[in-house]
């Protein structure tokens, strides 16, 4: 594949990010104002910089591909498309799954149902699975090493950051610690043989 062609890649997560944000904007609708700022687990501030930072994701891995004139060799490209694949899927799932309650701005509505089904019968925070899935993926297979580097200990701490504030506010709705804890946060438990 070309680093014109691959451009395609993050076009298409562009495109989806897009998508998620309109239905974010229509799901936080029914949410008031000060539910908004008191019930979300970024600050303003943290939010810009996750923005920029998915922003520099579908950016910097193409455009080093591009200065370098190739994408990584095949039996690295095709594994990491893959799995972005996989992510993307994820990330469906999880909007799924939540429905009215998905949102990009990691506010928990005060309305709030547990939700135990669909990945989240094997994890807590899929979507965070698949952003970070998404952020080791796309630079391998864009051969893109400076871009791995340079992101992944950013998008890790951004993510790590979220995770904890969006658990401190999810831990006060009834029935999600009882429910949830025993689930691991981002990485399932492979099944013990006896």
């Amino acid at each position: 594949m070309s680093p014109a062609a691959f451009v395609v890649v993050p076009g298409l997560i562009a495109l989806q990010r897009l998508v998620e944000l309109a239905i974010s904007r229509r799901n936080l609708k029914r949410c008031p104002a000060e539910q908004q700022r008191s019930q979300c687990a970024d600050s303003p501030g943290r939010w810009r910089a996750m923005v920029l930072l998915n922003v520099a994701l579908l950016i910097l891995p193409a455009t080093e591909a591009a200065l370098r004139g190739q994408v990584s060799h095949v039996a690295l490209l095709w594994p990491c498309l893959a799995a972005l694949l996989a992510a993307q899927l994820v990330r469906v799932w999880t909007m799924v799954a939540l429905g009215r309650a998905w949102n990009a701005r990691g506010i928990v509505p005060s309305d709030l149902t547990v939700v135990t089904d669909g990945p989240y019968r094997f994890v807590r925070h899929p979507n965070y699975l698949a952003v970070l899935v998404e952020f080791l993926a796309l630079p391998l297979a864009a051969g893109a090493w400076f871009s791995l580097l340079l992101l992944n200990p950013i998008a890790w701490w951004l993510n790590a950051r979220r995770i904890a504030g969006e658990e401190a506010l999810l831990q006060q709705h009834p029935g999600y610690g009882v429910l949830m804890t025993c689930r691991p946060r981002l990485f399932p438990r492979l099944a013990r043989s006896s």
